[in-house]
């Protein structure tokens, strides 16, 4: 509208032809990915093993699965529980606003009688998936979904 405009005599866009095309959205800058590794571990009674996550950072305060650390390459460290981990084919995929997160989902049924490292276990009746952040959700979604059909 540039016979409208009351600055189309000064105006670059106009003496060059290309005001139609004007403003041009920037490209939006590529996201880094990171990577890390969740456990869902379900006991025989249900529990499902959360901790909560530290105050500061993403998700600070919240309640999750155990995992590792977010980084640029490939994480692992020491399961929060001694059980016979399997992991899943498939991670878990998440967007953040500055990051793609992939999580690889391991997955255990641990004996009654060992406690975890870190966390507590808790009975699904106390926690539901639905008041766990979106990406602990598609994680505990995609593990007990896996450990079902397994008949874990």
């Amino acid at each position: 509208q540039c016979e409208k405009c009351p600055i189309s005599e000064q105006c670059l866009g106009r003496q060059r032809g290309i005001a139609a095309t004007l403003p041009k959205k920037r490209p939006k800058p590529i996201k880094p990915v990171r990577y890390g590794v969740a456990y869902f571990a379900r006991r025989d009674d249900g529990a499902v093993l959360l901790e909560t996550r530290p105050q500061s950072g993403l998700l600070g305060g919240m309640l999750a699965l155990p995992t590792t650390e977010w980084s640029e390459t490939a994480v692992d460290e020491a399961p929060p529980v001694k059980a016979d981990w399997a992991t899943l084919p498939e991670p878990v995929k998440h967007t953040f606003t500055h990051f793609h997160l992939l999580l690889t989902l391991r997955v255990a049924n641990p004996p009654t009688g060992h406690p975890p490292d870190r966390g507590g276990f808790m009975n699904v009746d106390e926690t539901t998936p639905g008041t766990l952040p979106t990406v602990m959700r598609k994680a505990f979604v995609a593990a007990s979904t896996a450990l079902d059909a397994n008949g874990a």
